[in-house]
Formats: C-alpha cells, sequence, structure tokens
C-alpha cells in the first residue's frame, strides 16, 4: 500500500463504516416487515419466515464483524498516518493531518491557520509529492503486522 492509499483510506474510513451501518438498519427495518404473523389461534404461519429472519440476522451480524473490522483499522490508519505527517516538514504535516486525518477541508484549514487557500493547496501538493516518493514497505513500517 502507497502512502496516499492509506491516507485516502484513512479519510473514508468514516464514511464506509457509516455506509455499512446504514445497511444495518435497513435490514433491522426489513426484518420488521418479515416477522412472524400469529393466525387467529395463535400459531405462526410456517417455517417459512423463521428461515428468512435467520437469514436477516445472519446478514446483520457479518455487517457487524465488518464495522468491528473496518474501525479497527481505520485506528491503525490514524496512527500510521499521524507517523506519516510527524516526517514532514512542519507545514505540509498540518495541512496532511488536517486534510486526511482530521477530514477537513482545504478551506477549513486555511480559515483555522489564517492561510490562503492557494498556500494550503501548495502545502498540500508538496507534500503529497513527498508521500508518493515513499516505498510500499516504508509505509508498511508504520502498520502493525496484522493490518490488511
Amino acid at each position: 500500500m502507497t502512502a496516499m492509499e492509506l491516507l485516502e483510506r484513512c479519510r473514508s474510513a468514516d464514511g464506509e463504516i457509516k455506509r455499512i451501518e446504514r445497511q444495518i438498519l435497513d435490514l433491522r427495518e426489513a426484518m420488521e416487515n418479515v416477522s412472524p404473523r400469529v393466525n387467529d389461534a395463535g400459531a405462526s404461519r410456517g417455517t417459512f419466515v423463521h428461515d428468512r429472519l435467520a437469514e436477516f440476522v445472519a446478514r446483520i451480524d457479518a455487517l457487524d464483524a465488518k464495522v468491528r473490522t473496518r474501525a479497527l483499522q481505520h485506528s491503525d490508519e490514524i496512527l500510521a498516518c499521524s507517523l506519516l505527517a510527524n516526517s514532514l516538514p512542519e507545514g505540509e504535516h498540518m495541512v496532511i493531518y488536517q486534510f486526511y486525518v482530521m477530514r477537513k477541508s482545504p478551506e477549513g484549514i486555511a480559515n483555522e491557520q489564517h492561510f490562503s487557500e492557494r498556500h494550503v493547496s501548495r502545502l498540500k501538493a508538496r507534500a503529497v509529492s513527498r508521500l508518493t516518493a515513499m516505498t510500499q514497505e516504508e509505509v508498511h513500517a508504520f502498520l502493525p503486522p496484522w493490518y490488511e
């Protein structure tokens, strides 16, 4: 994995996790519509509905596991991105950290730091060229061994 791939994964992690959590909510809502119906005698209408519910539960469990895995990866990405940013000069470090880890816009960074957006863009471009020059082995040194 390149430094830029790692930074992009870090920046997009919250969106990915929210998307999976939305899928879980959708499945839970859909599951309510498939819940067993009871007839006048108090009995359910067969095992088909129970099989459907089990399928929903299995999919929700799989998505829950996916959320937990992605959250663990994200915490390692934050640490690795912080370490990557620390290897840059101060201005570039600040821009890369705030853009990729804190997910701020270039406009927001410029306003907060009292810089022009053009200056923030130049700092980011310089940092990106430095990080692009890093080898994959250098990037993997910042990540834990289990990270995929």
